[in-house]
């Protein structure tokens, strides 16, 4: 996994934040989208890789569960270069492609 620095919202510093590979489902008022997990010691988002709007927690310790409750949810709008460091730690494999990882004997 890569990591990349973020400071997003009011957060104070930056933080260290791991990019998850793969998508989570984000449920919003106009429907399901696929977005990236990222979290971080203090940040939990969840962003639209097509738009860049994001939902972030920052307030309580970066969790997963606080971000997902909706009580803490803030939208936010992410700049073009936050975006584009997302996307490009975003981990990349031939798992993916493949459908699964295992090997076949022959």
């Amino acid at each position: 996994m890569k990591f990349i620095k973020l400071k997003v919202g009011k957060m104070k510093k930056h933080d260290d934040c791991v990019v998850y590979p793969g998508t989570r489902q984000w449920v919003t008022p106009t429907g399901i989208v696929d977005s990236i997990l990222v979290q971080g010691d203090r940040l939990a988002m969840l962003v639209n890789p097509e738009t860049g709007a994001a939902i972030a927690d920052w307030k309580h310790s970066g969790t997963v569960s606080m971000l997902c409750s909706r009580l803490n949810q803030t939208p936010i709008q992410l700049t073009d270069q936050q975006l584009q460091a997302i996307l490009n730690a975003r981990y990349r494999s031939g798992d993916s492609i493949a459908g699964c990882n295992a090997v076949k004997i022959v």
